[in-house]
């Protein structure tokens, strides 16, 4: 039996493992060596408050251009109240900020390209969305779009 759950804790050990390259300021990425662009990922950091995500980081050294906020990046964070993202990111993955029932407001960079699915899924909260997107695409809302119908009940968007 001692031998059978030990095969089981070794055969999980990877599961475990971080699904992240590098936590740089309490910030997990995925970081690309040969692009040099990094990748905000989910991790074992469960964010609160206010998060800034910057437009470069350097680790080891090197620096790297924060390009993408990945799949589920910050899902969960329900206590999540503001995001700051740079005019560097031009992806939000899917489910990136799924149930964030903290944020109240969302702002759109001007490089954005793609709004994941259900990237904002369960964030009843949100009600205004700035967007300086400066490159318009049709953004879905309900079934696989980044905002579900009840999300947008009572929203407002600006673009300014």
């Amino acid at each position: 039996m001692n031998r059978l759950f030990i095969l089981l804790v070794v055969s999980f050990m990877p599961l475990l493992a971080s699904a992240y390259d590098a936590k740089i300021d309490g910030i997990n990425y995925n970081l690309n060596n040969s692009s040099k662009q990094a990748t905000v990922t989910f991790g074992d950091t469960r964010y609160t408050n206010s998060v800034s995500i910057p437009a470069t980081v350097s680790y080891n050294g090197v620096n790297y251009s924060v390009t993408s906020i990945g799949n589920d990046a910050f899902s969960g964070c329900s206590n999540l109240t503001d995001i700051t993202i740079p005019n560097s990111v031009t992806i939000i993955g899917d489910y990136a900020f799924s149930g964030c029932k903290g944020l109240t407001s969302i702002i759109f960079p001007s490089n954005i390209t793609r709004l994941g699915y259900f990237a904002f899924r369960g964030c009843s909260n949100i009600r205004v969305i700035t967007s300086y997107i400066e490159n318009p695409f049709t953004i879905l809302v309900g079934y696989n779009g980044p905002f579900e119908l009840d999300t947008v009940y009572g929203l407002r968007l600006s673009v300014p």
